[in-house]
C-alpha cells in the first residue's frame, strides 16, 4: 500500500508549478543585475569619450581659426587651442592638454 501512495504524492509534486517564477527570478537576478551594471558604465564610457572628442575638435578649431585671422605664430594657437580645450572639458580633464604642431 506504500507504493500507490509515493507514486501519488511524486506525481502531485510533479504537476504542481507554485513557486516556480520564484526561483526563476532568483537564478536570473544576478545576471540581470550584472548586465544592467555593464550596460551604465558603457553608458559612461561613450559619454566621457564623446566630451573629450568634442574638447579636442572645438580646440583644433580655434586653434586654426586663431592661426588664420589673426596670423599669428604657431605659440599663439598653441595657446588657444589650450584655453578652449580647458573651457570644453573643465568637468572631465584635471591635467593641461598637450596640443602638438607639425614643424613647417
Amino acid at each position: 500500500m506504500t507504493a500507490p501512495k509515493i507514486t501519488a504524492s511524486g506525481s502531485r509534486f510533479c504537476a504542481d508549478q507554485s513557486g516556480g517564477v520564484l526561483v526563476l527570478v532568483a537564478l536570473l537576478f544576478p545576471i540581470l543585475t550584472g548586465l544592467s551594471a555593464a550596460a551604465i558604465d558603457y553608458a559612461s564610457l561613450v559619454k566621457r569619450r564623446t566630451e573629450l572628442q568634442r574638447a579636442a575638435d572645438s580646440a583644433s578649431i580655434a586653434g586654426v581659426n586663431q592661426f588664420k585671422l589673426a596670423n599669428a605664430d604657431d605659440a599663439a594657437a598653441i595657446r588657444t587651442a589650450e584655453a578652449m580645450a580647458l573651457a570644453q572639458s573643465q568637468s572631465s580633464v584635471h591635467s593641461k592638454p598637450s596640443i602638438n604642431t607639425k614643424p613647417r
